[in-house]
């Protein structure tokens, strides 16, 4: 029988990770897939576009193993510079 579960890799992580800042807000540090799409579901300011919508997909699609935690990395960088958030 097979099964119908989807594995879920919530512990893959950047090589290295992503440092963002919305206006005064401290610098919150973003290690991978998990922390990207927490991160793009808890600031309002950010959703918005197709940039923000490509890389909440590309998380999921990350977690799920279908593409590498890298191959997503520059999407949420997108999303983000698209919303004017600091980047380092």
């Amino acid at each position: 029988m097979e099964s119908d579960v989807i594995r879920i890799e919530f512990g893959t992580r950047w090589k290295v990770p992503v440092y963002v800042a919305i206006g005064d807000e401290p610098t919150r540090k973003v290690s991978g897939p998990q922390d990207a799409l927490q991160y793009l579901t808890d600031n309002r300011a950010i959703q918005t576009g197709f940039p923000y919508w490509r890389a909440r997909h590309r998380c999921y699609d990350a977690l799920k193993g279908l593409i590498t935690p890298e191959e997503m990395r520059d999407d949420f960088i997108a999303a983000c510079a698209q919303a004017d958030f600091r980047l380092r």
